[in-house]
Order: C-alpha cells, then structure tokens, then sequence
C-alpha cells in the first residue's frame, strides 16, 4: 500500500488512541512506519502494536479510490506490568476492552470513511518468551472501508 495512504489512517488510528487518554502507560507501534525500531519491540512492554493492511477496492473517474483495510492491533505485557490494578491476563483483557471502546468511537480526519468496525473479536493469551519468561498477549481487529484522496 502507498505510504501516503497508510499514513493517513494510521494518523486517526494514532489520534484516537493518544486523545482517549487512557493508554499513556503503554508504548506504542506501528509495524509499518517504526522498520528502523529495535527487532524486539514486541518484547519491550507493555506496549500496543499496529499493523494495517489495506487494498483497493475501486477507483472512480475523480481520482478517488474506495481502500478496505483490515488493522490488527495487539497488546504485549508482561507478567510484572500492573496497569489499573491488574496482572496478566486481566490487565490485557482491560486494555481490548478499553481499545475497542476507543476504535469504535474514533472519528477520522484524514480520510473519509464509509464503514468501520471491530466486531472481529478480542483474543488473549500467555506466550513463551524464554524458559521461565512469559508475556501475555491479545489480539483485536478493526475494518475500515474509506476513500482516499
């Protein structure tokens, strides 16, 4: 996908996540704008990871075209990190449920969008990083069928 369309989404996706106010204990990273970041920064947590994959649909005579984008977004903390009180598996549960509240009431600015959703579903689970090392892990994913410019 052209990087000045990525760009665009992934501008709202940042403003909405920044604006809600309630993600400032985790860093955040888009897969495909921060290549030059450390390999391991899935592992540096807790933090909240976004890819976007996004094709088009249909092109118009203006030079418009319909884009449909699928955005996964995961969630990394460790067995240590308490964030509002919670561990593991509870405390990533929180975050997607505070995420998914926040996809589904974001507004966009740079792109205009036809239909959004995020009822792909959450997933969560304890992954191995080393021998007696674990991070817990959770999934959600959001659709998005704009136009850009």
């Amino acid at each position: 996908m052209p990087s000045s369309a990525l760009e665009k989404l992934v501008t709202d996706i940042d403003s909405a996540i920044v604006a809600s106010g309630s993600f400032t204990d985790l860093t955040i990273y888009v897969i495909d704008l921060d290549e030059d970041e450390d390999a391991d920064y899935e592992f540096s947590v807790p933090n909240i990871i976004y890819g976007v994959d996004a094709i088009p649909t249909d092109y118009f005579m203006d030079g418009t075209r319909m884009m449909s984008a699928d955005v996964a977004v995961t969630v990394n903390v460790s067995e240590f990190d308490t964030i509002n009180s919670l561990t593991r598996k509870k405390c990533v549960n929180y975050i997607l449920d505070l995420l998914q509240d926040t996809l589904d009431a974001m507004t966009f600015s740079t792109v205009t969008p036809i239909e959004f959703s995020t009822t792909g579903g959450q997933s969560a689970s304890k992954v191995a990083v080393a021998e007696d090392e674990f991070v817990y892990r959770g999934g959600i994913t959001m659709n998005v069928q704009y136009l850009d410019d």
